[in-house]
């Protein structure tokens, strides 16, 4: 009986894996500009754009390029590595990571924000800005918290805590605001005021993926993708995740638009869909590196991570 349940389940993965599709697409480019991780890309314009990163306890670093590709200027930064960036509509380019410091990196000469707050150390993994007013980040270090600033703050607002590590956060409009993280999902209504916790679990929740139209996905570390609508707040799985650990980890989700979109994460792996996850498509004979980041720049998709490596994409040629 044991030989025959044996002989089933391995004959239903092999039929899932035979059923998977696959894809060959070339790059558009790839280049390494240094040997430590890249954990986050964000682009102003078509042609200069932003990535951070660096080793966890060591190096905390930056990388800027004026013409999208040829020339990248790597500086260092800290002893702590950034893990997170973004851009407020304002123009102000902001990076975080250990310790709750706000690189300014558009600035020159770049200005650090050093926020003061109350409680234990701070992992910033991940930050969103609906404007130069109302930022929001999230700490993951054994529990979690949300915090909210400025970018004319000396310090920050503690607006929620937990016993769950979080790890990304978003908003839908200037009330309401989206974190996530190991099988927890909240959401406030009135800008950080007040957070409910939604009855949605089953994954590590990593990132989030917001288009230009205001579509808005999130991404599971086992790779349950879920799209969310707006008023009211509904979820609805459109790729099915499998036991946490069991695959390489995913960690960077981005849309083109509702129906196109990528996941991607650990040992290279890279899915996409082009139409609004019914089917998911693995890419095949890229440049295998750790991927921690993903931005759509109107053309390409730009990834960034391990050794660091970036990679733009265009997944329709």
């Amino acid at each position: 009986m044991l030989m025959i349940r044996c002989c089933v389940i391995s004959l239903w993965i092999l039929l899932l894996i035979s059923c998977t599709k696959h894809e060959q697409i070339e790059y558009h480019d790839f280049i390494k500009i240094s040997d430590k991780e890249l954990s986050g890309i964000w682009f102003t314009d078509s042609r200069q754009a932003y990535v951070v990163g660096g080793t966890t306890w060591s190096a905390g670093i930056t990388a800027s390029t004026q013409d999208t590709w040829k020339h990248w200027q790597v500086d260092s930064l800290s002893d702590k590595e950034l893990f997170c960036i973004y851009g407020t509509s304002g123009g102000q380019v902001i990076g975080m990571g250990i310790e709750l410091w706000a690189y300014h990196l558009n600035e020159s000469p770049l200005r650090i924000q050093k926020l003061k707050h109350t409680g234990s150390f701070r992992f910033i993994r991940s930050i969103a800005a609906f404007n130069d007013q109302l930022i929001m980040a999230v700490n993951a270090n054994g529990t979690g918290s949300i915090e909210r600033f400025s970018i004319y703050s000396d310090s920050t607002q503690t607006v929620f805590e937990s016993r769950h590590e979080l790890n990304a956060i978003c908003y839908i409009d200037s009330s309401n605001w989206l974190a996530a993280g190991y099988g927890l999902v909240v959401h406030s209504k009135n800008a950080g005021k007040h957070w409910d916790t939604l009855d949605i679990s089953g994954d590590q929740f990593v990132d989030f993926s917001k288009t230009a139209q205001g579509n808005l996905f999130m991404l599971g570390v086992a790779g349950t993708v879920y799209k969310i609508v707006a008023n009211p707040v509904r979820f609805i799985k459109i790729r099915k995740g499998g036991i946490i650990g069991s695959r390489a980890p995913l960690k960077a989700i981005c849309f083109k638009n509702e129906k196109e979109g990528m996941i991607a994460g650990e040992n290279g792996t890279i899915l996409i869909t082009r139409n609004s996850g019914d089917d998911w498509i693995v890419l095949d004979d890229l440049p295998v590196f750790d991927v921690k980041d993903i931005y759509f720049d109107g053309t390409y998709y730009w990834l960034c991570g391990s050794e660091g490596s970036i990679m733009s994409l265009d997944i329709n040629n």
